[in-house]
């Protein structure tokens, strides 16, 4: 089945304008957020990394006590997907930030030189009603599967427990992950490093007059992405709705605000959730694979 096209007209959106400050911090002016241009240099778990962004407030790092772990939305929008481990052109071979940023180096689960993943203070969980275990990562390298499978690339973003032991739905991935830290902007941390708590971030606005405010609310699963679904695993929201029987708008307009309730979707449509799912690509335990199952590693 074929894809549409939704064209859109204006500035560019999603622009950076990176300023290095010449004292271990960079601003960028697109968003007017301040960020750490060095990440911290080993990983930790989700707990531990804001425990760290706290140390380096207490430290008063770089001459500021209000760093933090950036939103999922934050953190994707300094992503340069011009960037890769072993893209084509030597120029552009790297991790997927721009070069001004330091990037620590890695040996990832096949033995590869690579590049960290960095956490958000995003919160996920796995399925709709359930807890919120997991928290969201951007892929600075490779985004590899226990495997070595670099299925979604560099700059992905994917999520998985907050801590080892967890409760992973599907069995862990990375639990040991880097930290960019962040400052400025009007976001809620999650408090106190609670696990199963959810953080709810703003959504970034790139101005092309300067410095955006953030606009509206992140959603807590990282369902609302600039340039789509974290993980490159957006419903087709069309071949959806065609399967229903319904047009687009109306199965976007049920759905509404991320998280959506999909028992109350699929009651408000006239038809069951699990018909709901299927058309949806989704099965009760999580995201498809494409054959009703869940994947066999995270989004």
């Amino acid at each position: 089945m074929g894809k549409h096209v939704r064209c859109v007209s204006g500035a560019t959106y999603g622009e950076n304008i990176l300023v290095d400050n010449g004292d271990g911090s960079i601003s960028d002016e697109a968003t007017g957020l301040m960020w750490s241009q060095a990440d911290s240099g080993e990983g930790m778990d989700w707990e531990a990394a804001l425990a760290y962004a706290q140390s380096q407030n207490e430290a008063n790092y770089l001459g500021y006590s209000d760093w933090r772990l950036p939103n999922v939305k934050e953190l994707q929008s300094i992503v340069d997907y011009s960037y890769a481990p072993d893209a084509q052109d030597a120029a552009y071979d790297g991790p997927a930030l721009d070069p001004m940023f330091s990037v620590s180096e890695i040996v990832n689960e096949i033995g590869v030189a690579d590049y960290p993943y960095y956490w958000t203070s995003t919160s996920s969980r796995f399925q709709s009603g359930g807890n919120f275990y997991y928290a969201w990562y951007v892929a600075a390298g490779r985004a590899v599967d226990g495997n070595g499978n670099d299925t979604h690339g560099a700059g992905a973003v994917r999520f998985d427990t907050k801590y080892e032991g967890g409760p992973a739905g599907e069995g862990g991935e990375r639990y040991y992950n880097y930290v960019r830290l962040v400052r400025g902007g009007d976001v809620t941390e999650t408090p106190n490093g609670d696990p199963n708590a959810n953080d709810v971030g703003p959504e970034l606005e790139f101005s092309a007059d300067g410095p955006g405010a953030p606009n509206g609310q992140q959603a807590s699963d990282g369902n609302s992405q600039p340039g789509g679904q974290p993980g490159g695993q957006m419903p087709d929201f069309a071949a959806a709705a065609a399967t229903l029987g319904i047009t687009k708008a109306e199965l976007q307009a049920a759905l509404g605000d991320p998280p959506p309730d999909f028992v109350a979707v699929a009651a408000a449509l006239g038809i069951t959730e699990e018909v709901l799912m299927e058309a949806l690509g989704m099965s009760a335990d999580g995201p498809s694979n494409g054959n009703g199952q869940p994947p066999a590693n995270q989004p």
